[in-house]
């Protein structure tokens, strides 16, 4: 009777730690990427946290998974393009997920990034979701164009700085959709935005990068160009990703440099947004 109930507490001990390492599921981590978008003249940082008060304090979708909190920093001043586009994570398997990106406190994501300016998105991470599958931070690295990164953990020093800088009281508006995918975060169309709509005045071809070109990248790069009333680009930014970020890039570079006529609402000049695709393939940029 004393092996049986020694066995009992043994076993009763054992169940209490989560196997293969589950128990690393829980606690805080991090990870950063250091982004530079050279030919808009961009560096940026993309910090992601991990952390036990974000699953506390942000209401779940309902099933398994961790909140992971997004920082978007500029790093050198000029401003610098952000292409959710590009974003997503990957297990350890290499199987990718970017549903359920949701921006914090502004509807803009993408676009010129003023120096000191952080931006937020939250990120609403399921351990299970048809193949997707992750027991532990550690097996997650998060991607922006060539760029990948591990979680790791938060040492104890930093967990308290990093809390300071969370803005608490807009998550707490975020309602997050685990459906939604980072290609979709940042526009909707407005069809009655313009009677008539906008329509190219100056056109700077797109310049097929010499890198995507190479390894035969090819596809449609869909870019939102926000113009003024007068026809000038004031901000451009990535709705649907290209095979490779230098497609994205060179699609933003090429979108910036343009003029339009404006567009129309009753007769006045509107200022609004518009939907530009470019196709990049092996004979042209169209």
């Amino acid at each position: 009777m004393r092996h049986i109930a020694l066995g009992t507490v043994l076993f009763l001990l054992l169940s209490a730690f989560p196997r293969n390492g589950a128990a690393e599921a829980r606690g805080n981590y991090f990870t950063r990427i250091r982004a530079n978008d050279a030919p808009v003249g961009g560096r940026f940082t993309i910090y992601g946290y991990l952390l036990d008060s974000l699953d506390v304090a942000v209401p779940s979708p309902g099933d398994p998974g961790r909140m992971l909190l997004l920082v978007f920093r500029d790093a050198n001043g000029d401003g610098s393009f952000l292409v959710p586009g590009d974003l997503f994570l990957e297990d350890a398997k290499g199987r990718r997920y970017s549903e359920g990106f949701q921006p914090v406190g502004q509807t803009l994501i993408s676009g010129a990034l003023p120096k000191g300016e952080a931006r937020y998105a939250l990120w609403w991470v399921p351990t299970r979701k048809g193949r997707w599958q992750w027991d532990r931070p550690r097996e997650l690295t998060l991607h922006y164009g060539f760029g990948r990164q591990s979680f790791y953990p938060l040492e104890e020093g930093e967990i308290d700085r990093v809390l300071a800088l969370v803005p608490w009281d807009a998550l707490a508006e975020v309602t997050v959709d685990p459906d939604r995918s980072v290609h979709r975060v940042d526009w909707k169309p407005d069809p009655a935005g313009f009677d008539k709509a906008p329509s190219i005045k100056i056109f700077k071809q797109p310049v097929y990068p010499e890198s995507a070109r190479r390894y035969d990248f090819k596809g449609t790069v869909r870019v939102v160009a926000r113009l003024s009333e007068t026809g000038t680009v004031e901000d451009v930014f990535v709705v649907q990703s290209g095979a490779s970020h230098d497609l994205n890039i060179a699609s933003l570079v090429a979108v910036s440099g343009w003029t339009f006529r404006p567009g129309r609402k009753e007769g006045r000049k509107v200022a609004g947004d518009i939907l530009v695709p470019i196709r990049f393939d092996e004979r042209s940029v169209r």
